[in-house]
């Protein structure tokens, strides 16, 4: 089995597709890149299946006005590393945008480099106040 490093490359088309979706939550070309079966682990919430990944982005970013932006992505042998921010707030606030650093990790499948068995994200910090 060979190893590949991890490159730098450019963000994948799918992966700024699915990070459009979930700041509409309407969902489209981007998560039709998730297996049906795929896992994603949110913090310390872990979600099974594309239908509950969607239904967990519409229970948490419903309620606000949110704009995900990959800043960097990294590649290689069936994995990619996206780091990026989620800028936010409540809708219909006038507070000021909360900015929320992330990594998530895309484990792939062997035979489609653009099919997610594997989801992780994480977060933050960020002070929760500003939106609860």
């Amino acid at each position: 089995m060979s190893s590949k490093f991890l490159e730098k490359q450019e963000t994948p088309t799918w992966i700024d597709q699915m990070f459009d979706e979930i700041d509409t939550l309407e969902f489209g070309a981007g998560f039709e890149h998730l297996q049906n079966d795929a896992q994603m682990q949110f913090g310390a919430t872990e979600t099974n299946g594309v239908d509950a990944i969607k239904k967990f982005f519409v229970r948490i970013d419903s309620p606000l006005e949110i704009k995900h932006q990959a800043l960097e992505v990294w590649g290689g042998d069936g994995t990619k590393i996206v780091r990026g921010k989620a800028t936010f707030r409540k809708k219909g606030s006038s507070d000021a945008m909360v900015t929320a650093p992330f990594i998530q990790i895309f484990t792939t499948s062997p035979e489609q480099d653009d099919l997610v068995t594997h989801w992780l994200v994480v977060a933050g910090p960020l002070q929760t106040d500003s939106i609860l």
